[in-house]
């Protein structure tokens, strides 16, 4: 360890090239986002550990059943687009020893909601895709982890 500690980056990144189910191509099309991607960044100097993560939900079709009667519309309507999501999570942690972990944090740290979805007129009645999209705002937590062995 040298005298500003370890920084580490990495970046996990997803593109749905393809997506085929019966025979269509949902790429893109409702609650099939072509990018999706975590950036992360861990800072640790001493008993000091220190992270941040951006995660990246791309945008998509909204409803799949445009006019509502039942059929599948990908092929022959394009729907609005439902937005990209962008949560920020951040979290310090001390070690007192071996055995004793003090974690403080705060998730979507820019309280960000989910983007606004029509939806399939099922499982999305509250305005967002239930199934991509996290709905959770803004909220700090304490951890402490103690380790027995």
């Amino acid at each position: 360890m040298n005298d500003y500690g370890f920084l580490k980056f990495n970046l996990e990144w997803a593109y749905q090239n393809e997506f085929k189910k019966d025979g269509r191509d949902y790429t893109g099309e409702y609650r099939y986002p072509e990018n999706r991607w975590i950036f992360s960044t861990n800072w640790e100097m001493g008993d000091f550990n220190t992270n941040v993560n951006v995660s990246y939900i791309g945008e998509f079709e909204d409803t799949p059943d445009i006019d509502f009667d039942g059929n599948l519309d990908f092929d022959s309507n394009t729907s609005r687009m439902v937005d990209s999501q962008t949560l920020v999570d951040l979290q310090t942690a001390y070690n007192f020893s071996e055995k004793l972990k003090l974690s403080v944090g705060v998730n979507n740290v820019f309280d960000e909601d989910p983007p606004f979805a029509i939806g399939d007129g099922d499982s999305d009645l509250y305005g967002y895709v239930s199934s991509v999209h996290n709905p959770r705002g803004r909220y700090f937590y304490t951890k402490l982890t103690m380790r027995f062995n």
